[in-house]
């Protein structure tokens, strides 16, 4: 969206007491949002969309400067801003209730239906990250995209493993976009931006409150034909977003945990009250192929073949010479190091690459065999 128009939608969205559905109103009524500012009072005021002193701010409003300058930030830091009406707005999030009607994104977004989003506990297990990884990491070589929150835990696993494979993936914030939270997932946000987008509706700037996580929670289950919990306590967050996805007529998925795992009392809860079990990414295609099909056109059919054919693990130079050497008879980490001249550190770095992409299987003694 260029700079001009920007401008209008940043001092709409700036404008105490205009939220989304009165965006949209204001926006469908006078068709354009310069042309909310260039209305009279009292054309606003007969519209009957909001009330006088909300009215009364539209006409006052005077901070351009202020706007021109966040204007020109956002398009010095690559960000675009992108409306409900725009071709690139992601198509599924349209159809939820109170969809956001402006995006910040860096990156891009996908403009068709085959999306995933994949959600659950911040102090993920060892096995709740390797699970998450693996998963993402095979959805995403069926051309499937990951969409989840970038918080610690399971959704930096999430996003992980869809790089890991070369994927897509799209991180929704709950701040501005401009504000990374967690501080700590900085270098992958610029991973993820590279290979999808970061997305957040809140204007840049904007602290990580916690009233903005429900928020960004609806548009994570909103943008995906299904939601995937990974471990989750009885009162995790996750679970709410598993209910906004069910209230949005949206698939629920749910990996199960150990019976004695306060991080998977909630996931197994979900499986008893009737989400679908996960074991694999298999499970997910059976229950949304139809879905993907229904949904391929003819300007993406090179992606949506991806859908059904899983496409090839990227590996870097290290890991393919690694992997020349591992056959179906196990091979130890110090026969390892020897057959490649690697050091031990990087040997072990690049095997532990290789088991999340899902190429060898450690065995017991750090042996380790090629999977077929």
């Amino acid at each position: 969206m260029k700079g001009m128009e920007s401008r209008y939608w940043l001092a709409l969205l700036s404008i105490a007491g205009i939220g989304p559905q009165y965006l949209r109103k204001l926006v469908c009524h006078f068709g354009s949002p310069r042309a909310v500012f260039e209305a009279s009072l009292g054309e606003i005021h007969d519209a009957l969309i909001i009330s006088a002193s909300v009215a009364q701010r539209i006409r006052n409003f005077k901070d351009w400067s202020q706007m021109d300058r966040q204007a020109d930030q956002m398009r010095e830091d690559g960000v675009e801003l992108v409306c409900w009406l725009d071709d690139s707005y992601p198509p599924m999030l349209r159809h939820i209730y109170g969809f956001p009607p402006v995006l910040f994104t860096k990156g891009r977004l996908f403009n068709h239906n085959r999306a995933v989003a994949v959600v659950g506990s911040r102090s993920a297990s060892r096995y709740g990250s390797f699970i998450t990884e693996r998963l993402c990491r095979d959805l995403a070589r069926y051309g499937i995209v990951i969409v989840s929150g970038m918080a610690r835990g399971i959704d930096t696993s999430a996003h992980r493993g869809s790089l890991a494979a070369g994927g897509m993936t799209v991180a929704v914030l709950g701040s501005g976009i401009d504000v990374i939270y967690p501080p700590e997932n900085k270098a992958l946000s610029l991973e993820i931006s590279g290979h999808g987008a970061v997305v957040s509706e809140f204007l840049p700037g904007t602290p990580p409150k916690a009233q903005n996580f429900p928020l960004r929670n609806r548009i994570i289950s909103g943008m995906a034909l299904g939601v995937i919990v990974v471990e989750a306590t009885e009162k995790s967050g996750s679970l709410i977003t598993a209910r906004m996805a069910l209230e949005q007529g949206r698939e629920v998925f749910a990996v199960p945990g150990g019976i004695d795992a306060p991080g998977s009392r909630g996931t197994n809860k979900l499986i008893r009250e009737g989400a679908q079990l996960v074991t694999s990414a298999d499970d997910i295609i059976e229950t949304l192929e139809v879905q993907f099909e229904g949904t391929a056109d003819s300007s993406d059919s090179t992606h949506f073949e991806n859908a059904v054919t899983p496409l090839p693990i990227p590996l870097n130079d290290g890991e393919r010479e690694l992997i020349r050497h591992i056959g179906s008879d196990p091979v130890d980490v110090d026969e390892l190091v020897v057959l490649t001249g690697f050091e031990a550190s990087h040997c072990l770095s690049a095997l532990l690459s290789l088991e999340l992409k899902g190429q060898v299987q450690q065995l017991p003694g750090k042996r380790f065999v090629r999977k077929e």
